[in-house]
């Protein structure tokens, strides 16, 4: 008698967007905190402005922001598929991680390009410094909290089914 092959199909298929998933974290997770720690910090030491610094972060951010929505798509697959396995609080707490990355994730991307029209690369300077201010408060703010749903989002995958 011969066993059929969706088993083992949907073993590989569960192992690759598990591990599409993990990679996702990791990259966006590790990238995300090495450059705020050791980057950014880096950066101002070596460049001492903060007007240069921006220059590089200005650019740099727009690759967080595209692994950060490569993430959140990673996620909502993962969502969708090991929903039913989990019990009804870890479901919530997915969801509503999930949920606080995906709208950090768009706040983040439409308050890029209004921070980037306050910077005028070729003269190096902001054009509206107390606007830029605020506006990047905001950007680390979303950032931090996407960051934080992040971490809490990642232990529940690795956190027993049974619980």
């Amino acid at each position: 008698m011969q066993s059929s092959p969706e088993p083992v199909f949907r073993t590989i298929c569960d192992y690759l967007r598990r591990s599409v998933v993990a990679t996702s974290i990791v990259l966006w997770l590790g990238g995300f905190t090495f450059y705020s720690i050791v980057v950014v910090h880096t950066a101002h030491r070596i460049l001492r402005s903060h007007v240069r610094v921006g220059m590089v972060t200005q650019v740099v951010t727009h690759w967080l922001n595209a692994f950060g929505v490569a993430m959140i798509l990673a996620l909502l697959w993962n969502l969708f598929a090991e929903a039913r396995s989990w019990s009804r609080w870890m479901r919530r707490i997915a969801l509503a991680t999930w949920a606080v990355m995906a709208a950090a994730q768009l706040a983040l991307i439409c308050l890029h390009p209004m921070m980037d029209a306050q910077i005028d690369s070729d003269a190096h300077e902001l054009r509206d410094r107390p606007r830029f201010h605020e506006m990047h408060q905001l950007y680390l703010t979303l950032s931090t909290a996407q960051w934080a749903a992040c971490i809490v989002h990642g232990a529940l995958l690795v956190w027993p089914r049974k619980c």
